[in-house]
């Protein structure tokens, strides 16, 4: 009798600790979604103030730069040439 219910016990305990386990991930992967939808409604919102600049302004550069620039991160240029290059005229030479 003593050892049914020490087995039951340990299966109620068993069961609230993976009940436990799959609410936290289930929040966890919830909170990740929320983040997520955050960032893209952010880039969203970047791309079309961009377009909507670009559409005032009659200068149309590169999106990139400019979504760069909002996020705070470097802009990095873009070479005219490969690094693969050898020739001045930007064709590789095999």
């Amino acid at each position: 009798d003593e050892f049914m219910r020490l087995q039951v016990q340990q299966k109620l305990e068993d069961d609230n600790a993976r009940t436990a386990a799959i609410r936290d991930q289930k929040e966890k992967l919830l909170a990740e979604r929320r983040q997520m939808q955050h960032e893209n409604f952010l880039r969203k919102s970047a791309v079309k103030e961009a377009m909507d600049q670009m559409k005032i302004t009659n200068k149309f550069i590169d999106i990139e730069e400019v979504l760069a620039k909002k996020a705070g991160k470097e802009v990095r240029k873009r070479d005219d040439y490969d690094s693969d290059d050898d020739s001045e005229d930007g064709r590789r030479m095999s």
